[in-house]
C-alpha cells in the first residue's frame, strides 16, 4: 500500500511518499512549505507496518491544529 502526502497548492502538486516510521512536518524543503506561521516541528506523521497512520501536533509554541482529510 501507498502512503503519500499531497499538497493542495494553487501554485504547485507535490506528492511525498511516507515511509513506516516517524516523519515530522512543517516549514521546509519537505512539502516546499515557506509560511513562516508554520513551525519547523508543526506535526508528526507516523506510518506503521500494518499501514495506521498516526498524525500528533508538536508543536510547543502556540495551539496547533492538524488536519487529515480522507
Amino acid at each position: 500500500m501507498r502512503i503519500y502526502l499531497k499538497t493542495l497548492s494553487s501554485d504547485s502538486c507535490k506528492e511525498v511518499d511516507l515511509p513506516v516510521g516517524s516523519t515530522t512536518l512543517g516549514r521546509g524543503q519537505l512539502l516546499d512549505c515557506t509560511d513562516k506561521k508554520v513551525s519547523r516541528t508543526h506535526a508528526a506523521i507516523e506510518v506503521t507496518n500494518s499501514g495506521e497512520v498516526i498524525l500528533t501536533s508538536v508543536s510547543a509554541i502556540v495551539e496547533s491544529k492538524c488536519y487529515a482529510m480522507r
